[in-house]
């Protein structure tokens, strides 16, 4: 998406620099947690982190996250689809 609205520094075909600005940023609506909701994802991203200095799976906590996330959002199945389609 940034790459469609934000200039680029240098030669683009050799991975210039997008030049990013606030502006780009303002307009995001961004969803606060419940307390609880906060709670728990803070402690999933620890045991994430835990993991991952021992070289272990997270996948199972990262998802549990993204649910979570989606939940916050209220995201549909569809829209749900269009992320996990990109990522």
């Amino acid at each position: 998406f940034l790459r469609k609205i934000t200039p680029v520094l240098g030669d683009e075909s050799k991975r210039g620099r997008l030049v990013i600005r606030t502006v780009y940023f303002e307009n995001i609506p961004i969803k606060k947690a419940k307390s609880d909701e906060e709670k728990l994802i803070l402690k999933l991203v620890d045991d994430i982190n835990s993991l991952r200095e021992n070289n272990s799976d997270t996948g199972k906590l990262e998802t549990q996250i993204d649910k979570m996330v989606y939940k916050i959002y209220d995201l549909t199945p569809d829209e749900i689809k269009i992320i996990e389609d990109a990522v």
